[in-house]
């Protein structure tokens, strides 16, 4: 186990010592405190970044967290597995990857707050050997027992559902479709990317060109439904036969993929996809935020919004793993016996229903749909309903009560869309 924990805030620093205080760690900083091997919790500083040195190479795990998680409301947000150039580097990516999933908790009201697990190995974290995984998943486990369920992690980048599986054997704050194995955190993430798709571009698909980054787990359900849906979809992958899916057409990913003819860009592989030079030479004029952080720069992102593309940011249009963990958190009965089908469809109407009032609301203000204004709008919206993971059970009632053939029609398209949406559409 981690013999200390540095608490990092993002306004002060305080160093927590599991059994044994480091020699000098705690000098220099203004706060210091214990991290007790006790049933009682830890108390998270609010807005911090959670630091474990790890054994074996494994370099150090960084939890950082948005808001004040507590026992009644969580944070939750995937681990990620990922080699960055600095320990720097990386505390600053679970900094923002917090931030970014606490504003996708806010626009569902998914009953949690934000947080981001991120494993820095010294090894190379896409090969890591089954007694390294083994390791890290037990070092992971023990850090989110001392945090007493204040925070709650899943899937992510090099962390499979296998793994999460393990995880779950370490410590009961994992959520990922552990109590339904039938049904797959990703495909979740992925049908609610294709809801924001659907409410970009408008109610018809068929002959629209969208391409699709990155097709791995999440990118190649992605593309699948929106083929089965009619459009052309093209797809990159640095991974030459995952982008080889039936009915798609690859591109090379060395080439200038976003220079080619289409209506919608949807990145689905690492953060910071979109470079100055991609934001400024796209012919595309959605971009769909499947993949976290998909900007390099702010000036990136500002060149985007400047020549009028229209960004649905990741806080809505990547949130189906949330929705899904919500369901599995405050309706365990509902989830445990849900038709994945099922969940799916609702994943995939709640986020269509989400981008569709963030475009209209954009439209309405003359302001672009990722502005704060129109996501706000937005939150504002879900605060006044209960937890959506609360909502599954009555959807579902009055589906089945409405129209019972539809139950599991998880490729059609939605109705109705925003005329914002429309008027989005009618630009391409």
């Amino acid at each position: 186990s981690p013999r200390h924990i540095y608490f990092d805030t993002w306004r002060d620093t305080m160093v927590a010592s599991s059994l044994r205080a480091a020699p000098g760690a705690v000098r220099g900083l203004r706060h210091v405190a214990r991290l007790s091997t006790s049933a009682k919790a830890a108390v998270i500083p609010p807005s911090s970044v959670i630091e474990a040195p790890l054994p074996s190479d494994l370099g150090t795990l960084f939890v950082g967290i948005s808001g004040e998680p507590s026992t009644e409301q969580p944070g939750n947000g995937g681990l990620r597995l990922w080699n960055y150039d600095s320990a720097c580097e990386a505390r600053e990516e679970a900094k923002a990857l917090a931030e970014g999933m606490a504003k996708k908790h806010v626009a569902y009201n998914t009953g949690f707050a934000g947080a981001k697990l991120v494993c820095s190995p010294k090894k190379d974290a896409a090969s890591l050997s089954p007694a390294d995984k083994e390791e890290l998943l037990h070092s992971v486990g023990w850090v989110l027992d001392r945090l007493g369920g204040q925070v709650y992690t899943g899937c992510d980048l090099n962390i499979s559902t296998d793994d999460v599986a393990n995880l779950h054997s370490k410590s009961p704050y994992v959520l990922a479709a552990l109590h339904n194995d039938a049904i797959c955190p990703n495909s979740i993430t992925a049908h609610g990317v294709v809801g924001a798709v659907e409410a970009s571009l408008g109610k018809q698909l068929s002959g629209k060109r969208v391409i699709v980054h990155g097709c791995g787990a999440v990118g190649s359900v992605v593309a699948s439904e929106l083929r089965d849906a009619g459009v052309h979809v093209m797809t990159v992958d640095a991974v030459a036969e995952r982008a080889a899916l039936p009915g798609c057409e690859p591109l090379d990913p060395e080439s200038h993929w976003w220079r080619n003819a289409c209506d919608a860009i949807v990145p689905c592989s690492a953060s910071y996809l979109i470079t100055e030079e991609v934001a400024a030479e796209m012919s595309a004029r959605v971009l769909v935020g499947a993949t976290n952080l998909p900007f390099s720069s702010d000036e990136a992102f500002k060149t985007t919004v400047k020549r009028g593309i229209a960004f649905v940011p990741e806080s809505v249009s990547s949130a189906g793993a949330v929705i899904g963990d919500s369901i599995e958190h405050y309706d365990r009965h509902a989830f445990t016996h849900a038709e994945p089908r099922d969940v799916y469809a609702f994943t995939r109407d709640t986020v269509a229903s989400a981008a569709s009032q963030l475009l209209a609301e954009a439209e309405s203000a003359s302001v672009a749909p990722s502005s704060p204004e129109a996501l706000a709008a937005v939150a504002r919206a879900a605060s006044l309903q209960p937890a959506i993971g609360l909502k599954y059970s009555s959807w579902l009632a009055e589906r089945k009560a409405s129209s019972p053939a539809s139950l599991g029609n998880t490729s059609r398209s939605v109705s109705p869309v925003s005329a914002a949406a429309a008027v989005v559409a009618g630009t391409l």
